[in-house]
């Protein structure tokens, strides 16, 4: 069983930012999800030091949101795997990229 942080920001997808992060719960029911609010972490540095090397990081917001985490964490090392979980009402990043988004 592998532990997800999700990080999630309320105000993505029209201020439905927490309910869509919460449908992960359905997609990977088999592991440990662990919900926090993005917008609410002040130190990623400390975060990022409390997790186990087996951990998981989702950033689920849309554009705005992967783009000030992205800018928050640029300098800091991190050895987990950072997945993208689309929740905004653009999502133009996942589009560039050939995701897809429902």
């Amino acid at each position: 069983m592998l532990t997800y942080h999700i990080l999630y920001n309320p105000h993505a997808g029209s201020g439905r930012g927490q309910e869509a992060a919460y449908r992960l719960n359905a997609l990977l029911p088999d592991d440990r999800l662990l919900f926090r609010d993005i917008t609410e972490i002040d130190d990623y540095g400390a975060f990022f030091r409390s997790l186990r090397d087996d951990d998981r990081v989702v950033i689920a917001g849309g554009d705005g949101t992967l783009n000030r985490f992205i800018n928050d964490t640029a300098p800091l090392r991190t050895d987990c795997g950072i997945y993208y979980f689309a929740t905004g009402s653009g999502n133009d990043f996942l589009a560039d990229i050939g995701g897809y988004y429902r």
